[in-house]
């Protein structure tokens, strides 16, 4: 279903955008701007999807999002420039034509690898699979709980917050000093113990209780509360995504392996979505209102919240990165890429550890903006960054391929908490990576893997399965078992 609607609007567009006479050129650019979304689409219905969930959907309805239709806000609804200054800086949506040609070339290879592996790989059913106890659960989770507590009281400290809260200001950012300049508080091991450990013990213990006639009330409230410690660090942090983060993980886990989630039910459930992080995106903007801010949630400020930012692929962003690499920045050349490895050490312990971001970079260098904010490139644009299109090509023909592998594995780890984490890695593949940049990423994974090892794994037990022959990847036997 959002697939047609999206074909749908893309294809009226891009046509009506070619056969206009307009004498600006916007409306040609505005029909570009669909091709990327095109061929995601038509690719979509070559390979035969019809998972709302599968990994390319995702990406479909973040590139919609995040390249035509906010071309369309740029060109027409951008009234106040908010939107302009946020994703160009101080470039002109001309640049535009150059973020559509890197965008497309990243989709036709992200493509190329997904089909290249679904047409010659093959995947073989599980031998084995592991679940909680009741007991072991129970002891996960309350371990879970007390850690959370802890590592949200450390998180407060550290960031200075108790002064924000205690009068009223919650949903805000929180900012640190870090190599001479001001930066979003990271404290990852903090986020590790008091954030993704309850959300790991939770979605791990969402299959036994849910799934399990025997569960008691003591189950779900530990249930109950693990969701709510997991919520806690991201709200006093004003970590939108996360928050949506942690709840399409709940949904996507729920249709796979509990019972499949009706599309009118989803449509429903991405609409409150969009409404709560409306309305936080808001309350952050405006401090809950203690600086003098006023609460605005009209139709402008909720199109505003949704597309004018420089979320996702965004084309502005991506835009202004090739229009200044390298034509007035020498590319980096893998540089980014290496600070993957000094990532998981703690700034507590290497108090000069160089700052790893690259959105104060971009914010700094290439849009030229005086804010302590920092836009995060993007897997498109920071590949880009460091190695122009030969980047752009060779990264997407891996993450096609290793999304391929992945939606794979999710359809043949039914009931099993090894699909919390393939669930987890396929939704941060197609929505984080290519919202920061490939730092982040990983470290979002690591965060979530040493969770999963720490609190999950030991308490779980090995249940042996009869193996099953090789089968055929999925995208190539029609609907999924989630879809029939």
């Amino acid at each position: 279903m959002f697939q047609f609607l999206i074909t749908v609007a893309s294809l009226v567009m891009f046509v009506f955008g070619l056969v206009s006479d307009a004498p600006d050129g916007d409306l040609k650019l505005l029909a570009f701007s669909f091709v990327p979304t095109l061929l995601m689409v038509t690719a979509i219905g070559i390979f035969r999807i019809k998972d709302t969930f599968h990994p390319l959907a995702l990406i479909s309805y973040i590139l919609f999002l995040s390249v035509p239709l906010k071309t369309f806000f740029l060109l027409y609804l951008d009234e106040d420039g908010v939107g302009k200054y946020t994703s160009l800086g101080v470039y002109d949506v001309d640049i535009l034509w150059g973020g559509i040609r890197v965008i497309t070339v990243a989709i036709v290879a992200l493509l190329a690898g997904y089909g290249l592996h679904a047409a010659l790989g093959s995947k073989s059913a599980p031998s084995s699979v592991r679940d909680f106890r009741a007991s072991s659960f129970r002891t996960a989770g309350l371990m879970a709980i007390a850690t959370s507590a802890v590592a949200a009281i450390l998180f407060i400290n550290a960031t200075g917050a108790w002064g924000d809260l205690l009068s009223g200001r919650i949903f805000t950012k929180r900012y640190t000093e870090a190599d001479g300049q001001t930066v979003v508080a990271a404290f990852t091991y903090l986020r590790i113990l008091g954030q993704t450990v309850p959300q790991v013990v939770f979605l791990g213990g969402l299959n036994f209780v849910l799934g399990n006639k025997l569960s008691s009330v003591f189950d779900k409230l530990i249930l109950t509360l693990l969701f709510a410690f997991s919520m806690i660090i991201p709200l006093i942090s004003s970590s939108r995504l996360e928050l949506a983060y942690m709840f399409i993980f709940i949904t996507i886990f729920i249709h796979y392996y509990i019972k499949k989630i009706p599309t009118r039910t989803i449509v429903v459930l991405g609409v409150f979505l969009l409404a709560t992080l409306t309305i936080l995106g808001e309350l952050r903007r405006t401090q809950g209102s203690y600086y003098g801010g006023e609460v605005e949630f009209g139709a402008h400020r909720i199109i505003e919240q949704t597309v004018g930012r420089a979320y996702f692929m965004d084309i502005g962003k991506t835009s202004a990165i090739v229009a200044a690499f390298p034509r007035d920045i020498d590319y980096l050349h893998g540089e980014s890429l290496l600070k993957i490895f000094i990532a998981p050490i703690p700034r507590s312990l290497w108090p000069d550890k160089p700052l790893l971001a690259l959105n104060k970079f971009v914010e700094d260098e290439v849009l030229q903006r005086d804010t302590s904010s920092g836009v995060p490139p993007g897997f498109v644009g920071e590949m880009y960054m460091n190695f122009g299109y030969l980047g752009v090509i060779a990264g997407n023909l891996i993450i096609g391929i290793f999304m391929s592998i992945i939606y794979g594995k999710i359809l043949n780890h039914n009931r099993n908490v090894y699909g919390v984490m393939l669930i987890i890695i396929a939704v941060l593949t197609a929505m984080t990576l290519y919202t920061v940049e490939i730092t982040n990423f990983v470290s979002a994974l690591f965060r979530y893997y040493a969770a999963f090892f720490l609190f999950v794994f030991p308490y779980t037990e090995k249940k042996s399965l009869r193996r099953r022959a090789s089968i055929v990847p999925p995208t190539f036997r029609g609907p999924s078992p989630a879809n029939p």
